[in-house]
């Protein structure tokens, strides 16, 4: 235990005592409050007087009393040692300290909370020799990664990019294709071939020039299936270095989309030493992007502005990304008066005032839940596959959830046609329970937190047909784990919507839709991508992918619930506050009109 913390629980022990006042204690009791032993206690009191929190008089004699003096305020050294806590993102541990000694304090939970709403946001340290603008920003889930070739989930996504670069980007206004750390590029006429010309002077966070080198280890260790997103680059048959700036990238098949893949967060270019064994894994993401970390920890991630950012330095010098814990439903108008992001995760509350609210809600995502194929059993058999698309009433989910959730969604794409459920009939899907051969089995769902209200309830929409359901709530990063994906009958999750053609068939490849298909519907899968990417028009491109949506669903493949929303609110001050297609606000872009 921290020796503040030490000095709280004595001091909590005898609250009746004030401040500079004399009283007596034996060393037995001091051992019951700390729960440790008497040589420790002895040890902690010790290290007290030195910090001149204590004055300490030993008894003379085994068993005699001792004069103990408390020196510091309990009530300002409770405030200092949270506000401490949070500083260093410890923001759990803040709020354990405060419901253990801040009742019946002055710094309670609530004050505690209020000081908190004035610390994430907008601060500026102006001293005479530095001026630095810091953003402090609340998430409400864990930053599971920062490896790009490992990214699911869009927290984890955001990060990446604004920490990493791509040899090409896409320019959502403009919706094409742009240049990035390759500042020209060329194939030949099948798109088998690709050579990429890279920008000088690109560095990395650690100094280091990023060369053509760096481009092939990345693309080699994408490519390895081990990783989560190596369908982006298991296509690849050859990288040649052709010079320190320019590389080649053969394909084994044509690929009139590759620029795409590229512009992809998780194809973001590392360096070797990333990677490698003596790396502090804490620091490890070294990329070129506009941020570099300078702290990771499973609470706190700090990002700092690099100065020789290619494309121009961020405004905002420091970001502070801040994990709020599970068990603390801060309401949002405590949370931050600059900047929200409104995901669904927090808790409702009256509206900030001082903020201001986008005008549309953004459609990021569409909720699925997959169905385990693969596994053979009731899951194979296309009546019960049908019956459990057929019986969801999406309009009761929304309402009955509310927001995110805005509409029934019956395809990956968000479709004009939002105003009614075409896919909810429940006399057809009570007719193909009678005709499946489902008899009772209990069906085992897997989720992560987020989704546990849709979860339950999936849950409750089955039971009243008489399909048994469990529901399995596991963390995060637990859902990738091959144990969890292969024992669940389906899981729910949720993919990211953007206009983009790659991002369409970028969430066909999730690992859970993969792993839970049949052979068969791989198959139909492989042989759309590959007419897909064969394409060069964009209208035939979007043709293929149709007809390839169209036939997964045929077969129900897996079961679309509903279309997800995000938006956000920020303070009048803050400029340039987009919404970016994971849902979040790219650090690099924004700054304060002050």
């Amino acid at each position: 235990m921290h020796l503040v913390h030490n000095y709280l629980e004595i001091s909590n022990a005898y609250s009746r005592i004030k401040k500079g006042q004399p009283f007596k204690v034996t060393m037995s009791e001091l051992s019951n409050i700390l729960n440790c032993t008497a040589r420790n206690t002895k040890i902690i009191i010790s290290k007290m007087v030195e910090h001149n929190w204590v004055h300490f008089v030993s008894g003379l004699g085994r068993g005699n009393s001792s004069e103990l003096t408390l020196l510091l305020d309990y009530e300002v050294t409770l405030q200092h040692e949270v506000q401490e806590l949070v500083k260093s993102g410890q923001l759990e541990q803040a709020f354990n300290l405060i419901r253990r000694f801040g009742e019946g304090s002055s710094f309670n939970r609530d004050k505690f909370v209020s000081w908190l709403s004035q610390y994430f946001g907008y601060y500026v340290d102006d001293r005479h020799d530095a001026y630095t603008e810091t953003l402090r920003l609340p998430i409400f889930r864990d930053i599971n990664t920062l490896d790009p070739a490992n990214s699911v989930y869009a927290l984890d996504v955001h990060m990446i990019s604004q920490i990493f670069n791509t040899l090409t980007s896409y320019d959502d206004e403009t919706k094409e294709i742009r240049d990035c750390i390759a500042h020209q590029w060329r194939s030949n006429e099948d798109a088998t071939c690709w050579t990429f010309y890279l920008r000088k002077g690109v560095l990395f966070h650690n100094g280091r020039e990023l060369v053509a080198e760096d481009v092939k280890y990345t693309l080699v260790r994408l490519a390895a299936p081990q990783h989560k997103q190596h369908w982006a680059a298991q296509d690849i048959r050859e990288i040649i270095v052709k010079s320190r700036y320019c590389v080649v990238v053969k394909l084994k098949r044509p690929n009139y989309i590759f620029l795409h893949y590229l512009s992809l967060p998780f194809a973001s270019i590392t360096p070797r030493e990333m990677f490698e064994p003596f790396q502090n894994t804490v620091l490890s993401a070294i990329g070129t992007g506009p941020y570099r970390v300078t702290k990771r920890s499973s609470e706190i991630c700090i990002l700092e502005a690099f100065d020789h950012y290619f494309q121009g330095r961020s405004f905002i010098d420091r970001v502070e990304i801040i994990r709020v814990p599970d068990n603390e439903e801060l309401v949002l108008n405590t949370a931050s008066d600059i900047i929200l992001v409104h995901t669904g995760e927090q808790t409702p509350s009256e509206e900030n005032k001082s903020l201001k609210q986008t005008e549309d809600l953004t459609i990021t995502g569409c909720s699925v839940l997959t169905i385990n194929s693969n596994k053979g059993g009731i899951l194979s058999d296309l009546s019960f596959r049908k019956a459990l698309y057929h019986s969801i009433d999406r309009h009761s989910m929304q309402e009955a959830l509310g927001l995110p959730r805005m509409y029934p969604a019956h395809q990956l794409t968000l479709s004009a046609s939002t105003e009614w459920d075409k896919e909810y009939n429940l006399p057809y899907a009570l007719d193909c329970l009678r005709k499946s051969s489902y008899g009772g089995e209990l069906l085992h769902l897997f989720t992560y937190r987020k989704h546990a209200p849709d979860a339950i309830w999936l849950a409750s929409q089955y039971k009243s047909i008489g399909i048994s359901l469990e529901v399995t709530i596991v963390d995060w990063m637990d859902m990738f784990l091959n144990e969890n994906i292969n024992r669940a009958d389906l899981i729910l999750f949720e993919t990211v919507h953007n206009d983009r053609i790659i991002s369409i068939f970028e969430n066909l490849e999730s690992p859970f839709i993969r792993t839970h298909i049949s052979e068969k519907l791989s198959g139909i899968l492989d042989s759309g991508i590959t007419k897909l990417i064969a394409q060069p028009i964009k209208k035939m491109q979007e043709k293929v992918l149709s007809d390839l949506e169209d036939e997964l669903k045929e077969e129900y493949a897996f079961i679309y619930l509903v279309y997800k929303s995000i938006s956000s609110s920020f303070h009048p001050t803050l400029r340039n506050a987009k919404l970016n297609s994971q849902g979040w606000i790219d650090f690099r872009n924004v700054w304060f009109e002050t």
